[in-house]
């Protein structure tokens, strides 16, 4: 005989379980914290976004917004964007640095570059704003100041723009 407590039990451990497993579904969303962008040749580069990025299109290009900049791309010189995180892990144990991750703001942040390689950073105007080697971990930090505009970064194996505003 099924009392009102037993009852009552019940659909709370039901309503519990279903509110756990809703909560527990969601944080692979919350996890994810990278841009990954495929390029015509397959190449990927990451961006990681400490904020969820507004994405728009113009008429020719793919635009990523947030409050650290925006980052253009060339709709026909790219061949996918997805938000990812990178796989770790399934490198051959030879290899040191991966596929590189960006991060903007008073610093342009790189992660993952071929160790020694240069990242150089231009404003609109072609002048050099900064210029720095990987090091041995294939890091870089090159400080933008507090200056906004058009920046276009230019590493061993690939370019892009972004606006910081």
């Amino acid at each position: 005989m099924i009392t009102l407590f037993t009852y009552k039990k019940s659909r709370v451990v039901r309503l519990f379980a279903c509110t756990l497993l809703a909560f527990c579904s969601s944080l692979g969303a919350w996890a994810i914290d990278h841009v990954k962008v495929v390029d015509a040749n397959g190449a990927a580069t990451y961006f990681k976004l400490a904020e969820k990025p507004v994405v728009s299109f113009s008429a020719t290009s793919l635009v990523l917004t947030t409050t650290q900049g925006t980052v253009e791309y060339p709709i026909a010189d790219y061949r996918s964007f997805e938000f990812a995180d990178p796989t770790d892990g399934i490198n051959p144990a030879e290899t040191t640095f991966g596929t590189p991750i960006f991060s903007f703001g008073e610093t342009l942040s790189g992660e993952q570059l071929q160790p020694g390689t240069p990242v150089v950073v231009y404003d609109s105007k072609g002048r050099i704003v900064g210029r720095q080697n990987a090091d041995a971990q294939g890091r870089v930090a090159i400080a933008l100041g507090n200056s906004a505009g058009i920046f276009i970064v230019k590493t061993a194996t690939k370019s892009f723009k972004f606006i910081k505003k």
